[in-house]
C-alpha cells in the first residue's frame, strides 16, 4: 500500500473542439469535454485533486469550464487498486459520453423515425460514438515525500508523453459513402451503408432528416450538411442531452461581429430606439425576406448586451449592407424581381432607421466611425508560455495546489469579466492557463492588453509572493486573427490557434500575434513581444487608432499607405549578404534611416496644428522597429509595417 501520482486525459482536444462550423459547434465541443473530465475527477474524489483547483472550478455551463486533464494524488493503494480507480474514472467519462449520445439518438428517431441504433446505420454509428475519445491516464508510485514530489511528477509527464506517442490501431471506420460535412473525417452517418438495399430506403431517410433540420432546428443545420455521429451528437446536445443544465446562448459571428456597434450605440437608446424598433418590427413581422431567404430574423447577441439593447435580439447579418446584396444571390431569389424588391425595400428599412441615424451620431460626435456595423469580428485564443519547465520547477504538492488556484482564479474570475463584461465578447472556453473568445473588432486591443496585465497581477506577482523560491513565472502569449463573418469557422480557429504558434515564436515568448484575413488580398501577420524597447506595443497600436479618429485634427491612415513604398528600399536585403552585413544594415543603418522617413510621412499627415500627433508617435515607432529586431524579428521594417497595418485595419472597422 502506498501513495501514486496520477495523470488522466482525454482527447483528441484539437479534432473535437476545432471542427466547428458554427460558434455553437465550438462551444458545444469544449462544454461536453469539460464535462466529461468533471465526471472522471469526481469519481476519483475532488479532495484528491492537486490540479485544477476544484474548490474554483466552476460549472461547465458557465463561460469558463474545466480543462480536459487532470492530476491526482491517490493515497494507500495498491497498484492495482490505483489502477482499477483510473479505470473507473475513464469508464464513468466513456458512461456519460455513450449515456450523452444516446439521448441525441432517441430525439433524433422521434422527429424521423429513424433509429440509428438498429437498422443500416447502427454499426457505423456505435463504431464513430465508441471512437471519439482517448481516455488516457498514467499512474507513478510517490513515497509521499515532499522532497520526491518534483521528480516523480516530472516523470509522470514522462509516461503521458510516452503514452500519447503510442497508438493502439482499433477497427477503422467502414470505406465508403459521402464523408461528414463538417468534420470530413468520418462516414456520413445517414449513409454509412452504400450498399443499403432497397435505395429508396436511404432517400427516405434523407428526407425525413431534411424535414427534421427544417422543422426542429432551423438555426442549426445548413441545407446540404450531412453528419457524422460525433458532429450530429455535438450539434444537437444542447437541445436533447440532460447534461447541458447550464445552456449558453451562443452569438453568430455575424452577430459578434456587430456587437461593437451595439455596444457603443447602447447609451444613445433614448435618441435612437424608436428608429431601432421600427427596422425590427418591419423585419420580424412586416418583411417576407428572413422565411423566403430562410434566414431566422432572430439570433443571440453577446452576454453583455443581451436584453439591453433593442436591436440585441436581431440576427448580426440583418445590421451588415452586405448581407442584402448577398441574398439576392441565393437559390429561390435568384431572378425573381418581386423577392428582389422585397430585400431592397428591406434594405432601406436598416439604412434609414439605424444607419443613417448613427451616422448622424457620428458627425455630432457621440459615434467613431469605426463603431459602425462591422463585417469583421476576431477570434482571440491565449496559453501560459513554458508552463511544462515551470512545473518541473515546482517542488510540492502544497506549491502545486497554489499555483493551481491562482491560475483557476485566473480563468473562472479574471477571465470571463474581461471578455463579456468588460467588452463586447462571448467566452468559449477558459481553462487553467489558455482559453479561446470571440470579440468585435474595436474591443481586440484592449481585450489583449486587460489580459496580459490581468495574468501579470493575478499570477505571476501573486506567484513571487506566495512561491519565492520558484524560478521563472510563466508569462502569457496571446494568438488572435480577424476575419470576415462570412469566413468558414474552421479555417478562423485554425488561423487562431497558428496566430498562437507564431507568437511563442519569440525566444522569450511573453508576445501576440494577429493574422488579419481580409475578404480579397493576403494574409498580413502583425506580432511583436509585448514590450519592445521599453514601447507597450499595444498600447502605441491603440494611440494610432486614437490618432485616426481625432476629427478633424486627427492622423491620416495615407501617411501608412506612403509609408509602404518605403518597402521598396527598406524591404529585405539581398540574400547573398553575409548575416554580418545583414545585421549591421538592418540594425544601424536602416533603422537611422526609417526613424527619419516615418516621422516625415507622420508630420505630413498629421493634421492637427502642432503636430502633436506626430510629435507623440514618431519616437514610439522608430523604438518599435528597433525591438522588433533584437528581438529577432527577420524584416524588422515588415513586422512594424504589419502593426502599423493592424492599427489602420481596426481604425476603419475592416473597411478599406
Amino acid at each position: 500500500m502506498q501513495k501514486w501520482l496520477a495523470l488522466f486525459q482525454i482527447g483528441p482536444v484539437q479534432e473535437f473542439i476545432q471542427t466547428a462550423r458554427k460558434t455553437q459547434d465550438y462551444w458545444t465541443g469544449s462544454y461536453l469535454l469539460s464535462c466529461l473530465c468533471e465526471d472522471a475527477i469526481k469519481e476519483v474524489g475532488t479532495d484528491n485533486v492537486i490540479f485544477p483547483a476544484w474548490a474554483t472550478a466552476a460549472a461547465p455551463g458557465s463561460a469558463s469550464m474545466i480543462p480536459n486533464r487532470f492530476l491526482a494524488v491517490l493515497g494507500d493503494l495498491s497498484e492495482d487498486d490505483a489502477k482499477c480507480a483510473m479505470k473507473s474514472a475513464a469508464n464513468k467519462a466513456k458512461d456519460l459520453w455513450t449515456g450523452i449520445s444516446e439521448d441525441v439518438a432517441k430525439k433524433f428517431e422521434q422527429k424521423t423515425g429513424c433509429d440509428v441504433s438498429k437498422g443500416p446505420f447502427a454499426a457505423e454509428w456505435k463504431n464513430q460514438i465508441d471512437h471519439a475519445f482517448e481516455f488516457l491516464w498514467v499512474l507513478h508510485p510517490w513515497d509521499g515525500q515532499d522532497s520526491s514530489y518534483s521528480a516523480t511528477y516530472q516523470a509522470l509527464e514522462r509516461l503521458m508523453g510516452s503514452r500519447k506517442a503510442s497508438r493502439w490501431f482499433e477497427k477503422p471506420f467502414s470505406p465508403g459513402g459521402p464523408p461528414c460535412s463538417l468534420c470530413g473525417q468520418r462516414l456520413a452517418v445517414l449513409d454509412a451503408d452504400p450498399a443499403a438495399n432497397p435505395p429508396p430506403q436511404r432517400r427516405t431517410v434523407w428526407e425525413d432528416w431534411k424535414n427534421f433540420r427544417t422543422k426542429d432546428f432551423t438555426t442549426r443545420f445548413r441545407d446540404n450538411e450531412r453528419l457524422c455521429a460525433v458532429c450530429l451528437v455535438k450539434r444537437l446536445a444542447p437541445d436533447c442531452a440532460s447534461v447541458f443544465k447550464f445552456p449558453r446562448d451562443v452569438p453568430s459571428t455575424s452577430s459578434i461581429a456587430v456587437a461593437g456597434f451595439l455596444k457603443a450605440t447602447l447609451p444613445l437608446s433614448s435618441t435612437l430606439e424608436a428608429d431601432w424598433n421600427t427596422f425590427k418590427d418591419y423585419l420580424s413581422k412586416k418583411s417576407p425576406v428572413p422565411k423566403a431567404a430562410g434566414e431566422p430574423w432572430s439570433g443571440h447577441s453577446v452576454p453583455g448586451l443581451t436584453s439591453r439593447h433593442p436591436l440585441a435580439e436581431v440576427e448580426g447579418d440583418w445590421l451588415i449592407e452586405d448581407t442584402y446584396e448577398r441574398l439576392k444571390g441565393i437559390e429561390g431569389i435568384k431572378g425573381r424581381p418581386d423577392r428582389i424588391k422585397e430585400i431592397d425595400e428591406l434594405s432601406e428599412h436598416l439604412k434609414n432607421n439605424v444607419l443613417k441615424p448613427a451616422k448622424e451620431e457620428i458627425l455630432v460626435g457621440n459615434l467613431r466611425s469605426d463603431q459602425m456595423p462591422s463585417k469583421y469580428f476576431a477570434v482571440l485564443t491565449f496559453d501560459g508560455d513554458s508552463m511544462g519547465s515551470f512545473l518541473a520547477g515546482i517542488k510540492t504538492p502544497k506549491e502545486h495546489r497554489s499555483f493551481s488556484l491562482l491560475i483557476s482564479n485566473f480563468a473562472h474570475c479574471q477571465v470571463p469579466k474581461i471578455i463579456e463584461s468588460d467588452h463586447a465578447g462571448f467566452l468559449a472556453y477558459a481553462g487553467g492557463d489558455e482559453g479561446l473568445a470571440f470579440l468585435p473588432l474595436g474591443d481586440l486591443l484592449s481585450t489583449m492588453s486587460c489580459l496580459r496585465s490581468a495574468w501579470e497581477k493575478e499570477v505571476r506577482t501573486e506567484i513571487t509572493k506566495q512561491l519565492p523560491d520558484a524560478e521563472n513565472p510563466p508569462t502569457l502569449s496571446v494568438g488572435a486573427v480577424i476575419a470576415h463573418h462570412q469566413q468558414g469557422l474552421g479555417r478562423v480557429i485554425e488561423e487562431a490557434f497558428a496566430a498562437l504558434e507564431q507568437a511563442k515564436d519569440f525566444e522569450e515568448k511573453d508576445a501576440f500575434a494577429v493574422n488579419i484575413i481580409r475578404r480579397s488580398g493576403a494574409p498580413v501577420t502583425a506580432r511583436s513581444r509585448w514590450v519592445c524597447k521599453a514601447i507597450d506595443t499595444i498600447d502605441l497600436l491603440k494611440t494610432f487608432v486614437d490618432c485616426y479618429h481625432k476629427a478633424p485634427d486627427g492622423l491620416s491612415t495615407k501617411w501608412y499607405r506612403d509609408a509602404e513604398s518605403m518597402a521598396k528600399v527598406l524591404g529585405d536585403p539581398p540574400t547573398e549578404m553575409s548575416s554580418t552585413d545583414r545585421n549591421a544594415l538592418l540594425g544601424e543603418g536602416l533603422q537611422k534611416l526609417f526613424a527619419y522617413e516615418s516621422r516625415r510621412l507622420l508630420m505630413r499627415h498629421d493634421h492637427s496644428p502642432a503636430k502633436e500627433n506626430a510629435e507623440r508617435l514618431a519616437e514610439p515607432i522608430a523604438s518599435l522597429r528597433k525591438g522588433l529586431f533584437q528581438n529577432g524579428e527577420g524584416n524588422p521594417f515588415r513586422g512594424t509595417m504589419n502593426l502599423m497595418d493592424l492599427a489602420q485595419f481596426i481604425a476603419d472597422g475592416g473597411v478599406r
